[in-house]
This record gives structure tokens, C-alpha cells and sequence, in this order.
């Protein structure tokens, strides 16, 4: 079995990196996001990936797949007009 290595904590230059390069327009300060778990786990992520000499965010691709053709409305539902279980149990409509 190989030895897998640790996973090295990013140090505060690379979040502070990282948040720089993955932060919305909306988002709080870094030390905010530090207690913000979803958002840290991102920051965090980049961080990771910045230290190994990724990118830390990706770019946007050109290939965006075509939008679905919008669906128009349902047809109304209609209670069916024979019940095929009453047939085959024999039950009849004493009309």
C-alpha cells in the first residue's frame, strides 16, 4: 500500500490568495468567511490548488451547452373513461 501525503494546511498569504481570486462580488471580508464554512471550504479548495500551482479558479469554457427549448403548458388531465381494473375484476355500472 502507498503512503499518501498529509494535506498540508494553506497558510494565510495563499487564502488571502485564493479568496482574492474565487470571491464574489457579494461576499463578506475574508476574516468573515473564515467562520463561514460553505464559502471557507471554497477559499480553502483554491488555496489548496494555488499552493500546488493550479489555478485557483476556472476559466469560463467556450462550449456552453444550448438551453433546452422551453415547454409549453399541460394538457389538462382527464379521469380515464374505462377503468381497465373494474373490467378485468367484473365489475359492472348497474346504469
Amino acid at each position: 500500500m502507498a503512503a499518501t501525503t498529509p494535506i498540508q494546511e494553506p497558510t494565510d498569504a495563499e487564502l488571502q490568495a485564493a479568496w482574492a481570486a474565487v470571491r464574489g462580488p457579494d461576499w463578506p471580508t475574508l476574516p468573515q468567511i473564515l467562520t463561514a464554512a460553505r464559502q471557507y471550504q471554497l477559499v480553502r479548495g483554491a488555496a489548496l490548488r494555488l499552493a500546488r500551482g493550479e489555478r485557483a479558479k476556472a476559466e469560463p469554457t467556450a462550449n456552453t451547452p444550448p438551453r433546452a427549448a422551453p415547454r409549453g403548458p399541460k394538457p389538462p388531465h382527464h379521469p380515464p373513461q374505462f377503468d381497465h381494473k373494474r373490467a378485468a375484476a367484473g365489475d359492472r355500472d348497474d346504469d
